[in-house]
């Protein structure tokens, strides 16, 4: 039962294979409880665990395939179970801070054939730091190639340190992955390395990625080769690749060709580049042909999302200051929803225009109420905390105790530690464990290192990752590496690294450095630190 708890919870699908399950179980079960199993204790549990109770339940239920449905579902072959919905909420409560045993990892990577399945499982292993099993998972999916910068395999690497990260970035890239090569060659090329950088860029150039084609040309560039360079700029540019197009675009200005430099930017543009759009736009305003202006460029500024439509909008108001900024947002199919509204009032703000920021923001909210929590930020970056406090209140009434925790911060930085306070228990009474991690920190500014702790345990009690972190940066601080690194561990086990981006821990950073340097090459199941590991399909 708890195989299929951890199962479900980690990304395994309602259909849960026989065949996994009885390999899964055993690191369940300690030695003296294996050893006395009986000959058929798998089939028994079954059994028992498929027992009908009260109102025609079961805990783990066998899915019986139609025969309408047999000839294309593996089902009809291979049993599979299902486990009832309490237990799968319950599995979910109990077990979020553990990580399952080795026995459940190899059973899904010699079992489970779903590549859904397998990519979340990837991401499971990945987000508790096991990162040979997220590798091997990943590459078992079969969807790495198409992953792109948030690929696992790429965030692996990234998490590697030294000889770890070279060893395995080799291996994939003499296994054809086009990530690994780019790695390679990016490395070798920060290196000055030039002959390795170009193996490298070249393998991921002659398997048609645009990215090894354009590092191609900067490193025949470097080397001297400026036809050769020029040769692979226009290969990337003709992928599509959006610094080689802006590359080329600079080329055609300085031979006075406007109508290439157009073409250039132009097809930047509709490949979602800003940089690309705001000189296209920039050129057919200059053309001064208002037709071309609209048909064209419109369509271009909306393949950029909102940031393009307002560069439109922007652009449109030099050539006539009476036209509104947000005139042609509004005239999109449906009208902008309120998420759109907030980032509109985002970006107003961040131009200087409050005036029209607080407008979208309250247009948003009337038909959002979480929207209140952009009017928060616009009161406080208006330096406004008393006007921002009543928004913040109606933005937790919504479920955005986000925007209490903001005040509580602003207030103090301005010294009002009550207040701050306050605010932050409010929002940890309303179930915000990151409210407690705000308390610890400000309990810390003021010197009270032991309650500042206190607080942030509390908090990774109750599930949240980030405050045993911060916890076991502060064990680091204070030269205690055996506690850090058991805080770190309990981190790790709840999936600190969740992140569906890796934008902000591609460099490694969420570790203490300490504690990071003593795994290398992450952890195994039981929490121990990997020891060097070799990838095989």
């Amino acid at each position: 039962m708890t195989a299929a708890m951890d199962a479900r919870r980690l990304g395994i699908g309602l259909h849960i294979p026989h065949a996994f399950l009885s390999d899964a179980v055993e690191g369940y079960l300690t030695d003296v409880q294996y050893d006395l199993l009986p000959d058929n204790w798998f089939t028994q549990a079954l059994a028992d665990a498929s027992q009908l109770v009260r109102g025609n339940l079961a805990a783990l239920r066998r899915v019986r395939a139609r025969p309408s449905r047999r000839l294309v579902s593996a089902e009809a072959h291979t049993p599979v179970y299902r486990l009832a919905d309490y237990l799968e909420q319950h599995g979910r409560a109990t077990r979020r801070m553990q990580c399952p045993p080795e026995s459940f990892w190899h059973a899904a990577w010699v079992h489970m054939d779903d590549h859904e399945d397998l990519g979340r499982l990837a991401e499971a292993a990945l987000a508790r730091y096991r990162l040979r099993w997220a590798f091997l998972l990943h590459q078992r999916s079969g969807c790495y190639r198409e992953l792109g910068e948030g690929c696992v395999s790429r965030f692996v690497v990234a998490q590697l340190t030294g000889a770890a990260a070279e060893a395995v970035a080799t291996w994939a890239a003499e296994e054809g992955e086009t990530w690994a090569m780019l790695h390679m060659a990016r490395v070798s090329w920060r290196e000055k390395d030039l002959e390795t950088a170009e193996v490298y860029a070249r393998r991921a150039a002659d398997a048609d990625d645009p990215e090894g084609m354009y590092y191609l040309g900067h490193i025949r560039e470097d080397a001297g080769d400026h036809e050769g360079a020029k040769e692979f700029i226009c290969r990337a540019a003709d992928h599509g690749h959006e610094q080689a197009l802006l590359l080329l675009a600079n080329a055609f200005h300085a031979e006075g060709d406007t109508t290439k430099e157009m073409e250039a930017v132009r097809t930047a543009a509709e490949q979602g580049s800003l940089a690309g759009l705001e000189r296209f736009l920039s050129l057919l305003q200059d053309g001064g042909d208002e037709e071309q202006f609209t048909h064209v460029g419109w369509p271009a500024a909306v393949a950029c999302g909102l940031r393009g439509m307002l560069c439109y909008a922007d652009v449109r108001r030099k050539a006539d200051p009476t036209s509104a900024l947000e005139d042609p947002v509004h005239r999109t199919a449906s009208g902008p929803g309120p998420a759109t509204l907030t980032r509109i009032a985002e970006e107003m703000y961040h131009r200087g225009d409050k005036t029209a920021a607080t407008g979208f923001a309250r247009e948003a909210a009337s038909m959002e109420a979480e929207a209140w929590g952009e009017l928060v930020e616009l009161r406080l970056e208006a330096g406004d905390v008393a006007a921002a406090e009543p928004f913040a209140r109606n933005a937790a009434a919504a479920g955005d105790t986000l925007s209490l925790l903001l005040v509580a911060e602003a207030h103090e930085e301005a010294g009002n530690h009550a207040a701050a306070e306050a605010l932050a228990q409010e929002a940890a009474a309303a179930g915000d464990t990151d409210a407690l991690l705000t308390l610890a920190d400000f309990r810390m500014n003021a010197g009270d290192g032991a309650r500042a702790e206190v607080l942030a345990l509390q908090a990774g009690h109750l599930g949240n990752t980030e405050a045993l972190l911060w916890v076991a940066e502060q064990r680091e601080k204070s030269g205690d590496i055996q506690n850090a690194e058991k805080y770190a561990r309990q981190a790790a086990d709840g999936g600190a690294f969740s992140n569906p981006g890796y934008s902000n821990v591609t460099e490694g950073d969420w570790l203490p450095a300490q504690v990071a340097a003593r795994w290398p090459y992450g952890l195994d199941s039981d929490g121990t630190p990997s020891t060097s590991w070799h990838l095989s399909r």
